[in-house]
């Protein structure tokens, strides 16, 4: 910093300048530009100049009458009458908020898995998903009922079906379908509540709305043989499906698999012709006890999201198609 006392003519101006400075930074010294208050700016940059004490508590109202002393004898004249000497201000510490997380008591997690032991079905994608969906209320096979039983819920089996195009075979519509499975797979249950049969095919034709199978597909039916309809009594579908690994032509014998069904389900009413379909609420866990081939019954909450479990065996050579061979099976 300059000083007021060298034998530098150009420094001793310079410290004369300086001092004068230090005090506009509170007040004007006079009129003239040159003595007028420093701005806000002017403050900060002097400030800025190393060596140079915080406004107000270096320099006093007499340090401009005694300008030909030093900013250090200022400073002493400052205190010796009362000032507190100068002392930069030390920026309080900011507490670290992100440092504190807030603690919670996260709730355990409660599985909705159940594991049931029931028999699968076979049933093509698409037709599969229109089941779930409400939109398919009858199954459409070339027997009559009586082998799957009115009271027995089975596995909906997805299996992949002949083409790749969900409207190649069925009457989708506007209906948003999931996508085809690569495998075979559960996606839901069902429970078939009574059959009849096509007794023509304009019967069978005029009953499209039902079974959903399309005019000159694979499946559509020109009156030769024998066609029955399977009416739906209840569909619950899976929250995600589960893997089968393997599965007969027609379905399997009585596997067990821990699944967790979703918040509804399609409900059907079997007296009335094509019945509507409509969202019931379904509570997850709800079953009816099977024996699997091994004699055991498994029926209960469980960890495991999928797969099968200890009841997961194909049973007897007879059980793997446990339901008749057909042709057609939409």
């Amino acid at each position: 910093m300059p000083s007021q006392h060298s034998e530098d003519d150009g420094e001793r101006k310079l410290g004369t300048r300086l001092v004068k400075a230090l005090l506009r930074r509170s007040k004007a010294l006079g009129t003239y530009p040159s003595e007028a208050l420093l701005n806000e700016a002017e403050v900060v940059m002097v400030n800025e100049i190393p060596g140079v004490p915080a406004q107000g508590c270096s320099v006093s109202s007499g340090a401009l009458a005694t300008a030909s002393e030093s900013i250090d004898m200022a400073a002493e004249t400052a205190a010796a009458v009362g000032n507190r000497p100068c002392q930069r201000r030390q920026a309080e510490p900011v507490p670290n908020v992100a440092s504190k997380r807030l603690r919670t008591k996260t709730p355990p997690t409660i599985s909705n898995a159940v594991t049931l032991c029931m028999r699968g079905l076979n049933i093509h994608w698409p037709f599969s998903q229109l089941i779930l969906m409400g939109a398919k209320t009858e199954e459409v096979r070339e027997y009559e009922l009586g082998i799957a039983k009115t009271d027995e819920e089975v596995w909906i089996v997805e299996t992949k079906g002949p083409h790749a195009k969900a409207g190649t075979n069925a009457i989708v519509g506007d209906l948003q379908i999931a996508p085809r499975p690569s495998a075979a797979q559960i996606v839901g249950t069902v429970r078939f509540a009574s059959a009849h049969p096509y007794g023509s095919e304009q019967v069978f034709h005029n009953a499209r709305d039902s079974h959903r199978i399309a005019v000159g597909s694979k499946f559509d039916w020109d009156g030769s043989g024998a066609r029955y309809g399977w009416r739906v009594g209840q569909a619950r579908a899976l929250a995600k499906p589960v893997p089968v690994g393997s599965t007969g032509r027609t379905g399997f014998g009585a596997r067990s698999f821990a699944v967790v069904f979703a918040t509804t389900a399609a409900q059907h009413d079997p007296g009335h012709g094509s019945p509507e379909a409509k969202g019931v609420p379904t509570k997850s866990g709800t079953a009816i006890l099977r024996g699997c081939p091994d004699g055991a019954v498994s029926v209960g909450p469980s960890s495991v999201s999928g797969g099968s479990s200890s009841c997961g065996k194909e049973g007897p050579p007879h059980q793997r198609d446990p339901f008749q061979r057909q042709a057609n099976r939409p």
